[in-house]
Formats: structure tokens, sequence, C-alpha cells
């Protein structure tokens, strides 16, 4: 209402309700709908691009709330690291794709449109895991060292205890 606030809540972007809106479209398309996970894919890539200055990723960024149109941070707090929204866990668990299903030990990427990404040293039951994707390799899976899994796309891998 043209009255700048402390904590506006008036149709914002805020990136915790991002993080919370990534968890239920990949919860929804994994359970209800598998159509929605492009959209989920692209939820989270433009998500994770608000995240940088100028969409430049040498520069970071995680301010209070975001312009819902521009995208333009919340400087006027000078506040840029408001960690109130787990990105980083949405990308070891979305991007990457590494999913700790019970004892299990599971891989399923959603479908960015990346050409690489690669997830190293990863801890899981006392082991060191490492997930890594290039568009002309595939996808592979490690568990301390050894390979255990690997596919020509971004389908499901899985690893029993």
């Amino acid at each position: 209402r043209g009255v700048r606030r402390n904590c506006p809540w008036n149709g914002r972007v805020w990136p915790m309700a991002n993080s919370h809106v990534a968890e239920a479209l990949v919860r929804a398309a994994e359970h209800l709908d598998e159509g929605l996970l492009p959209a989920a894919a692209e939820f989270l890539r433009r998500f994770t691009r608000l995240l940088f200055w100028d969409q430049d990723p040498s520069r970071p960024n995680c301010f209070e709330h975001y312009h819902p149109f521009t995208g333009q941070p919340s400087t006027y707090r000078g506040i840029d690291d408001y960690q109130h929204s787990w990105l980083v866990d949405l990308i070891i668990r979305f991007v990457c794709g590494l999913r700790v299903d019970g004892p299990a030990l599971a891989v399923r990427p959603l479908p960015m449109g990346l050409e690489r990404f690669e997830l190293e040293n990863a801890p899981w039951r006392g082991h060191r895991v490492a997930v890594s994707w290039q568009s002309s390799r595939g996808l592979r899976l490690w568990v301390d060292g050894a390979l255990r899994g690997q596919r020509g796309d971004l389908g499901p891998l899985g690893v029993a205890p």
C-alpha cells in the first residue's frame, strides 16, 4: 500500500514459501501425477535462478523476499543471507536426486534440462555417496568410491543397505 514495512506479507516472493511449494510439487508429481514433474522442475529452476544477482551464478544471495514480477530482491534491509529456506536440500534431493528411502538409498533426479551435475562425498549410513549426470555419459551412483549403479537417462537408481 505504498508503505515500506519491515516484513511485508503482501504478495512478495518468499524463499521459505517457495521451498514449501517446490517440495509439495515434487511429492504430488511422484505420488499423484507424474505429469507434474516438468512443472516441478521448472519451478525449482526458476526459484534457484531467483537467488542470484541478475541470474549470475557467481553472485549468489538469499534475501528475505523478492518482487513477484521483477524478481528484484528486498535490498533495502541490507540482509542477503536470510536462510529461512532449504534450497541446498532441494538441490541435493531433487536436482541431484539423492534420497534416503527408509534403509535404502535412491536416486531420482528431476528433469531439469541440465547438461551435467555432480554431488560428491554425501554421507549415508557411515558411507560416502556420489552422484553424477552428464548427458553424454548418463547417470551414475557411487558408494564409497565403488560404482553401484548407472543408466543412460535420468530414471531411478537404487542401492539396498
